[in-house]
């Protein structure tokens, strides 16, 4: 009789043991799977791409400004340009976001001008913003560049109206055969690098083409030439001072109307810009960059995607320190994850970033964005997880305590 009583009380202890370490070992079980998962620091290149995402307009499809929420065509093409680069864009699906490539090629395709407009054929930098020749060479890459991707759905047959583009351009042609940015104004050599590279895209591989569209293309050589100054480019014949931008634009303006200038003299003039990168600490401005004419200590990324840009197009880019020019470029990340045009910016632009990227395509060193980014937040000083863990571990020390004393 005794003994079955005992018999029977040993019954529920047992029971209570059992499921006592049970609960401990769910609990240690469950500690082990919420362990606190390593620091990944945040790299330049997902700053960037995280400034991106941040800036896409959801409604019209393309990209804003930081000061707006609306989207503008500058913005749109420098991240489209910049995805490129990266060979984002081919990826299918091409985004983390939820950027809509039908979208965003409309609103391209609104920014042109209609037959109603005095500015009738080029490009707004909104739809409603003024039209020039910067707006409209963004635009027209822009187009390109989406309708490239004609394998997704909506893409094929979209198009913009290029006979107005080109006759837009001729309007902006001066007597003196140089290109203004906009009708009326005075010829600039970077717009006119702008206007024969719109025309020569939308004109494409056209035999005589260009030469037709072209309303005086003698004048214009003769006026590209006017610009010169020594081995470089001034940025219009009065101008006073010769620089990289402006030669670089030259260069390229003169080889896509087929007149560069002989072996020799583009070897004295990608010399001279090869001459513009700071490679000493003592030569003034941000070693590493490209400044933007003698001695200007100007050091800056849009001047130094301008050197690079020629000198990868004429010969010279490897005569470029590479290790220097990526380490300038690279430093000059804003803190917000865009770029400014020197180190130490808060707040840059998407353009600059586009600049940058370029940049370091051109020299080989776009590995340099998996740095990790000196901006991003340190990681929290205590985990959350961690004080989860305690916890459980705590709770799992009782469990276990309270089922020895059971025992």
């Amino acid at each position: 009789m005794l003994g079955d009583t005992l018999c029977n009380r040993d019954v529920p202890m047992k029971y209570g043991r059992v499921a006592a370490i049970a609960v401990v070992l769910a609990l240690i079980l469950l500690s082990v799977a919420a362990q606190p998962a390593a620091a990944n620091p945040e790299t330049r290149r997902d700053s960037l791409r995280a400034y991106i995402d941040d800036h896409y307009d959801a409604v019209e499809g393309g990209y804003h400004l930081p000061t707006s929420d609306f989207s503008r065509n500058e913005p749109t093409f420098a991240a489209i340009a910049i995805l490129d680069d990266l060979r984002i864009l081919g990826l299918r699906p091409p985004f983390k976001a939820p950027e809509d490539f039908v979208k965003m090629i409309e609103f391209t395709i609104d920014l042109q001008r209609n037959v109603t407009d005095e500015e009738h054929g080029g490009f707004g930098e909104s739809a409603f913003g003024v039209v020039d020749q910067y707006t409209t060479y963004n635009a027209v890459n822009l187009f390109y560049l989406l309708s490239s991707q004609d394998d997704i759905p909506g893409i094929s047959g979209k198009a913009i109206n290029e006979t107005a583009v080109l006759t837009w351009i001729n309007t902006t042609q001066t007597t003196s055969g140089g290109f203004s940015n906009q009708p009326g104004d005075s010829p600039d050599i970077v717009s006119t690098f702008y206007a024969l590279h719109t025309v020569d895209s939308v004109l494409g591989d056209v035999p005589g083409a260009l030469e037709d569209w072209l309303l005086n293309e003698t004048a214009t050589i003769e006026w590209i030439s006017s610009c010169r100054e020594g081995d470089a480019y001034k940025l219009s014949p009065t101008s006073s001072i010769a620089g990289v931008t402006p030669t670089a634009a030259a260069l390229m303006s003169l080889s896509i109307l087929e007149a560069l200038p002989s072996a020799s003299e583009i070897q004295s003039i990608t010399d001279w810009v090869i001459a513009r990168q700071v490679k000493t600490s003592d030569g003034g401005g941000f070693l590493g960059g490209f400044e933007e004419s003698l001695k200007s200590n100007d050091t800056n990324v849009a001047s130094t995607y301008w050197a690079l840009e020629v000198l990868d197009q004429f010969g010279g880019i490897e005569s470029v320190n590479d290790s220097l020019a990526a380490r300038f470029i690279i430093d000059s990340q804003a803190v917000d994850g865009s770029w400014g045009l020197v180190p130490g910016i808060e707040k840059g632009r998407l353009y600059y970033a586009f600049y940058a990227i370029r940049s370091l395509s051109l020299i080989g060193q776009l590995d340099m964005l998996n740095e990790e980014d000196p901006n991003s937040p340190p990681p929290p000083l205590f985990d959350w997880k961690v004080a989860l863990i305690i916890g459980i571990i705590a709770v799992a020390a009782v469990g276990g305590f309270l089922s020895i004393r059971m025992d």
